[in-house]
Order: C-alpha cells, then sequence, then structure tokens
C-alpha cells in the first residue's frame, strides 16, 4: 500500500471522526488554491518576525495523567542573496531556504552550536512546498535528520520535519481566527512516518498558512502527545 493511499485514508478517517483532530475555529471551505505562491505562504516574501505561543499535551500512565505545557516561540525571517532566506529560532541562525521555480527547498541546517557557525547542506534538497500550491495535490518531503552536539535526531519544527518521510495535502480554504486576528488560510494535512517504506503513521499534522504572514495556525498529533502552535504577533 503506497503511502499516499494510506494518507488519504488517515484523511478519510479524520474527516469522519474515527481519528481525532481539532479545527478549532477555523471555518474550512472546500476551495482550490488557484496559483498561490507557496513562498508567500510560508511568510518568506519579507523581512518579519514572527511570535507563536505553543501548547503541548503528553499522556503517562498508571495512573493516566495528561500534563500540559505552555511555552513561546519566536521565528525571523531574513531574506538573503540569490533567492536564499535565512530562518532563526528565537534569535539562534538555524536554517537556510532557497526559493526555487521548483518550490520552497531546505537548502540546509544552520550549525549555530559550533564554532564558528557551519551549514549542513541538503542532498537531495527537499521541496517543502511547491511553488504553486496544487488544488488538492499531495506532495512528499523526505528530509534529513536534526544534527545537534549529540548526533542525528528526528525532530519536527513548524513547518520542517527533520527525519521523517512527509507525505503533505492540501485540503481547502480556512477561515483562522485567533488573540492575533482573523486570517484568510489555507489549510494543510501533513502525516509523518519514518521512512518511505514505513508502514505506521508517526504524527498527523494540520498546518493553516496564510498568503505574506506565513504558518498561523498547526495542531498535530501522536501516540501520547498532541500540540497546538498558535499565532500571537507578526512584527
Amino acid at each position: 500500500m503506497s503511502h499516499i493511499f494510506r494518507f488519504l485514508l488517515v484523511v478519510t478517517a479524520l474527516a469522519l471522526g474515527l481519528l481525532p483532530a481539532g479545527c478549532g475555529d477555523s471555518g474550512e471551505e472546500p476551495t482550490p488554491a488557484a496559483g498561490v505562491d507557496g513562498a508567500a505562504l510560508l511568510g518568506l516574501t519579507r523581512d518579519h518576525d514572527l511570535q507563536y505561543q505553543v501548547y503541548d499535551s503528553t499522556v503517562t500512565y498508571d495512573p493516566q495523567v495528561i500534563h500540559y505545557d505552555t511555552s513561546d516561540l519566536r521565528l525571523a525571517v531574513l531574506r538573503g542573496q540569490n533567492d536564499q532566506v535565512r530562518l532563526s529560532l528565537d534569535g539562534i541562525p538555524h536554517d537556510l531556504l532557497t526559493i526555487d521555480p521548483l518550490g520552497v527547498l531546505h537548502s540546509g541546517q544552520i550549525r549555530a552550536d559550533v564554532n564558528p557557525n557551519d551549514t549542513v547542506f541538503f542532498y537531495p534538497t527537499p521541496v517543502i512546498m511547491p511553488r504553486t500550491l496544487p488544488g488538492g495535490g499531495t506532495w512528499t518531503i523526505l528530509s534529513p535528520p536534526y544534527t545537534g552536539l549529540s548526533g542525528e535526531e528526528r525532530r519536527t519544527l513548524l513547518f520542517l520535519n527533520y527525519g521523517y518521510y512527509t507525505v503533505r495535502k492540501y485540503l481547502g480554504r480556512a477561515d483562522v481566527v485567533l488573540p492575533s486576528g482573523s486570517y484568510e488560510a489555507y489549510h494543510c494535512r501533513s502525516a509523518l512516518f519514518l521512512d518511505a517504506a514505513a508502514v505506521d503513521t508517526q504524527m498527523v499534522v494540520d498546518e493553516y498558512y496564510s498568503p505574506s504572514v506565513g504558518l498561523v495556525k498547526l495542531e498535530s498529533l501522536a501516540p501520547g502527545r498532541g500540540r497546538r502552535v498558535i499565532l500571537i504577533a507578526d512584527d
């Protein structure tokens, strides 16, 4: 069974309520993307700082208890030469992206934990978002693992999934209402696998992108844990 077919089964199950997923305050319309620029959806067409509130929940057993944790996250977008964009996380350089006619490429990870700073370039280079969002289309992303002082690991950061095989699908338009404002957004759903041959879904992520702003809301579900990320400021 192909990953895309398994992903469509997950989407169907979510739509029928067989799997838990929250659209929360989003009113969704199944309208096509109609040539929406993927770089604009990721908020890469201007320099700005995005501030997020992150809500994490984890489940422990014997006895069963749900733990909640809240944190802040700041993502800075800085454009450079040759259509490159640098992402910084909480003031620390983190990723290098390239806006290409094919799409937005995850060119590499910036190693700010070594001196001098270094960039681990990815090859083949993952296309994390097509340049033109396909109406109802599905695409796959195979991203290298995150490299740190302790070695390589799988990790998720907003729309970046290190070390996972991601199947991402555009589902339609959505109106997202948050404390920071109301956004005309585009809803994508991602299913994360350990690799291209894996059968079990590790995580399902609902992502809401607003043109020229970027990611405004994210909701992820994995066994025993969940995460909700909302945009609180765009400076």
